[in-house]
């Protein structure tokens, strides 16, 4: 079903959806693959055919996420990054990890929000630095160009 999760829940996807298009990534929230709808699907600008999905799931309620794991896998993404809150992460890996066959295995990671918030933040800093002395070598810093 499409698009139940509460206000924190609809917060993040916003959130991480902002982030990952500040770093040029084809971002689509409630997007889908293969017909099945998950919370944040992923691409890079290049290639369209290799998606990936995020999956933000606030309850401890693992089975349903180990099953939605599973059609994401099913429905053609590359792979599926599983967001929890950082008190569920062991629990969660601890359920969720064994369940999953080998193939299955390497195509899920399993992280905190905060802490992919946080990697993800870093990459759009190092990023616009970066971009800010290519644009600035050898000529009159331009306005408008900074760091996030």
């Amino acid at each position: 079903m499409r698009g139940k999760g509460g206000a924190i829940h609809k917060r993040l996807q916003a959130e991480l959806a902002e982030i990952l298009f500040r770093q040029g990534l084809i971002v689509q929230v409630e997007g889908q693959i293969g017909g099945k709808f998950i919370d944040l699907v992923v691409c890079e600008l290049g290639d369209l055919t290799r998606a990936w999905g995020i999956e933000i799931h606030l309850n401890r309620r693992w089975a349903l996420l180990l099953d939605q794991i599973r059609r994401d896998l099913r429905s053609g993404a590359t792979h599926v990054i599983v967001l929890v809150p950082t008190h569920n992460l062991v629990s969660c890996a601890s359920f969720i990890t064994p369940m999953l066959k080998p193939a299955e295995a390497e195509r899920v990671r399993i992280c905190s929000v905060f802490g992919y918030v946080q990697q993800e933040k870093s990459r759009i800093n190092t990023t616009s630095n970066i971009e800010v002395q290519n644009r600035t070598i050898g000529t009159k810093r331009r306005r408008g160009y900074g760091t996030v």
